[in-house]
């Protein structure tokens, strides 16, 4: 997939929250009142090219490592400049690469960032038509605290990587389109999801 917002903020890293360590995150209104996640049993409607419907039989199959920065009450996001959407800062997974290779290099050379310990988010798959060809995308998101005193920025001139505020992840467009939930119902449980083009999670084990 190719790859404003409000001010960047430079706090210093906390721990990631835990469900019922951090109760923070489950009593943020905003979040419990986004539509995408107070409705996760409604299936989502038929067509489109983002995301809604199964990917087409010509349609080339892509692996994307992407990464949830946190730092207290916010989190990273990227944006290509003239494109009204966002996305996590990653890239995609080169053949022979690992998953985590991806994404450790991809952070490195997109944001300047070194990631430690991470934390499984889940996969967010996503199709999608860009100038005629269609695609089929994996996005596998780990979550990691941002460092302390991280300089937030990216190394793209096309691109800005921004800090935002958990509470405003409501007003943005996300790619892939389930993107959004998928952070969202994480921040809250911390249980990892797989969303597939209806938007439905199928939550996999997880810390209870």
């Amino acid at each position: 997939m190719l790859e404003n917002n409000d001010a960047t903020s430079h706090q210093a890293a906390r721990p990631l929250p835990r469900p019922g360590r951090d109760a923070s995150w489950a009593v943020d209104p905003t979040i419990a009142v986004d539509p995408t996640v107070a409705d996760l049993e409604r299936p989502a409607a038929a067509g489109g090219p983002y995301g809604l419907g199964g990917p087409a039989s010509d349609a080339i199959p892509v692996l994307s490592a992407r990464m949830l920065f946190i730092s207290g009450e916010r989190v990273l996001i990227a944006n290509r400049r003239g494109r009204s959407w966002f996305y996590l800062p990653g890239g995609n997974v080169e053949p022979g690469e690992s998953v985590e290779a991806a994404l450790r290099r991809t952070i490195r050379e997109k944001a300047g960032l070194a990631t430690h310990a991470l934390d499984f988010v889940g996969c967010v798959e996503h199709t999608f038509v860009e100038s005629g060809q269609s695609w089929h995308e994996i996005n596998v998101v780990f979550a990691a605290a941002l460092p302390a005193f991280a300089q937030i920025g990216s190394r793209e001139e096309a691109i800005d990587i921004s800090s935002v505020s958990v509470s405003t992840l409501h007003t943005f467009e996300f790619r892939p389109t389930y993107l959004r939930t998928a952070i969202l119902r994480w921040l809250r449980t911390h249980r990892p999801s797989w969303y597939g083009p209806d938007g439905l999670p199928r939550t996999t084990a997880g810390p209870h």
